[in-house]
């Protein structure tokens, strides 16, 4: 079920996320707007300890310090169920 809230905006804010949907491709502003609300919940999920976590270090150390090697992370995820 896709439930819908209202969202008020300083007009020079939505210009520049209108901007954003343009530069990545978004379909509309909802689209764009669900993955910053995920990702904050799953932040707070890591940060809370409750719930299964899951994380993938995408280059390690060794890698990292390759010449050319530009970025290497952590990118976390949760399974959006709390822990019993």
């Amino acid at each position: 079920m896709i439930a819908s809230f209202p969202a008020a905006l300083e007009s020079d804010l939505l210009a520049a996320f209108d901007l954003f949907l343009t530069r990545h491709g978004c379909q509309n502003r909802s689209e764009a707007a669900r993955d910053p609300i995920r990702k904050n919940l799953v932040d707070e999920q890591w940060r809370s300890e409750q719930g299964a976590v899951v994380g993938v270090i995408s280059l390690a150390d060794r890698l990292i310090a390759l010449r050319g090697v530009k970025h290497g992370g952590l990118t976390a995820t949760a399974t959006g169920q709390a822990s019993k």
